[in-house]
Order: C-alpha cells, then sequence, then structure tokens
C-alpha cells in the first residue's frame, strides 16, 4: 500500500503544525504506515534559512530524523520546499507518475505562483514573516492565507488535460471527477486537527482518507 501525504509545514516549534497537535497525529499516522511507500507531496518543511544545529535542537528532530530514515520516502518539492538545504538521500523529484496518476505539489498550476517572479515574491515574503519570528505578524499572515485557499483555480488549471492528478498545496482535501476527463485529489493538510492521506492500491486504486488517529 502506498501513501500520500502533503503539506507537513514542521516548523522549529514556534508554527501552526506544533501548536495545533501535528506532532501527536503525525507520529499515530507514521507508526501506522510503518515501512510501507510514503509520498511527501510538498511542503514537508517550514523552516527555510534554519541551520542543521537548529533543526537537531527543535521538538520536530524525532519526526524529521524519521522521515529522513524512512526506508521508501519519496520526497516531492513544494512551494516552501524549493529555497531547503537541508533535506536526506530521499528520492527528492518535482512530480512522480504512479500508473494513472501523476503526483506533485500544485503550486505549479496556482494563478498566483504561475511564474518565477511571483515565486520568489511569496517565498520571500514567508521567509522574512518567519524570520521575524513575531507572533501577531504570523496570526496576520495565516489569517490572509487561510483566507486564499482554493481548489477551483488548480482544478480549473488542470481539467483540460484529462489526467488524474494528486495534489496538496491549498491545504484543502477534496476528491472531484473533472467533466473534461481525469479525476482530482487533493490531500489537505497537517497543520490542523483534520488531516487527509490518499491511500494507492496495487492495482492503482486512490482513496481519499481522513486520519482519525
Amino acid at each position: 500500500m502506498i501513501r500520500i501525504i502533503s503539506d507537513i509545514h514542521l516548523d522549529r516549534g514556534d508554527g501552526l503544525f506544533t501548536t495545533s497537535g501535528g506532532p501527536k497525529l503525525l507520529n499515530d499516522f507514521l507508526d501506522f504506515a510503518g515501512t510501507d511507500p510514503l509520498i511527501l507531496a510538498g511542503d514537508t518543511l517550514e523552516l527555510y534559512a534554519d541551520t542543521l544545529e537548529e533543526i537537531k535542537a527543535g521538538p520536530n528532530w524525532p519526526i524529521i530524523s524519521q522521515l529522513m530514515n524512512h526506508p521508501a520516502l519519496t520526497y516531492i518539492l513544494g512551494n516552501h520546499d524549493l529555497h531547503q538545504t537541508v533535506w536526506p538521500p530521499a528520492g527528492v523529484k518535482m512530480s512522480v507518475q504512479l500508473g494513472p496518476w501523476t503526483i506533485l505539489h500544485g503550486h505549479q498550476y496556482d494563478p498566483e505562483l504561475n511564474d518565477s517572479w511571483k515565486q520568489w515574491a511569496v517565498e520571500e515574503s514567508d521567509r522574512m514573516i518567519h524570520e521575524l519570528n513575531n507572533p501577531t505578524v504570523t496570526e496576520i499572515s495565516n489569517w490572509f492565507a487561510n483566507g486564499n485557499r482554493d481548489n477551483e483555480p488548480l482544478i480549473k488549471a488542470v481539467e483540460k488535460l484529462g489526467k488524474n492528478m494528486i495534489m496538496g498545496h491549498t491545504h484543502l482535501s477534496a476528491d472531484v471527477t473533472m467533466s473534461g476527463g481525469g479525476r482530482f485529489i487533493n490531500c489537505g493538510s497537517w497543520i490542523d486537527s483534520n488531516p487527509y492521506y490518499v491511500e494507492i492500491d496495487d492495482s492503482y486504486n486512490a482513496t481519499l482518507k481522513k486520519w482519525e488517529g
């Protein structure tokens, strides 16, 4: 069984992943998944310019270390991963083809990130907010970001391709059969208490599931 999760945003201990109870949920999920193949569909880290020493000193290092040592891990880059300088020797990719499924983070189809300049501006803004480490600024930033979440632009962008796509990026879980053919699945996010994952069996049947713990 292959499992796919996205948008963990593993932080240095002061962000949404940690404060929302993400470590407990993810630890339980990883114990459940065991050594089965695991695909991280982007935005796994939220560490930006932190050094390896700072990361190791943080409360989420045990989870990061566990992922680093997973025997069958595929790491897909998301818009929050592109400027990372620290990651394990895993299968780092921009996308994965698994039977009829194309798996990628999804920011490539986001109209707000549809060119390198926009993507750079968003990444640098996020990096500055992270470095400020100001709770009020971070709360305001999260409020704006969460208010913009929507799967429709991604669905609209990929619908004409007629493919089966598994993505993350928007933090909103969804399972949609597109009118133009193909299927869109979003495996949600792990920075709140409502995480989802995708399970793919040996016949490439994909199921969106809520992690109940």
